[in-house]
């Protein structure tokens, strides 16, 4: 049998990883790929644009690749999921805080 590929999926946390992971491993094939699932929001670190989103998905993957001594080819697929929080708010109704270290939800 061959070697069980990685599905690597970045979710924002522990409640999307609930229910993202419960889909994923009733949908994929256990005997073939191991769903590797972990938390962080990328979109919303400070300094992250639409012009190195995937270089920062490359480092997270690349970071744990090398921690836990996989290599590129251990890989099936990296999958990143976002939600859609405040996406459809207007502009009117943001504040921006220039002096907040991180995001500040109301």
């Amino acid at each position: 049998m061959a070697r069980k590929k990685i599905v690597f999926v970045i979710v924002e946390g522990p409640s999307d990883d609930e229910v993202i992971g419960t889909m994923l491993s009733r949908m994929l094939d256990k005997n073939e790929v191991y769903v590797q699932i972990i938390h962080g929001d990328i979109t919303a670190q400070h300094g992250v644009t639409n012009s190195n989103i995937l270089a920062k998905i490359g480092t997270i993957v690349q970071n744990y690749a090398k921690n836990n001594h996989f290599k590129k080819s251990d890989f099936k697929e990296v999958i990143h999921i976002v939600d859609m929080d405040g996406a459809y708010i207007d502009d009117e109704h943001i504040l921006e805080d220039k002096d907040a270290a991180k995001p500040i939800y109301s």
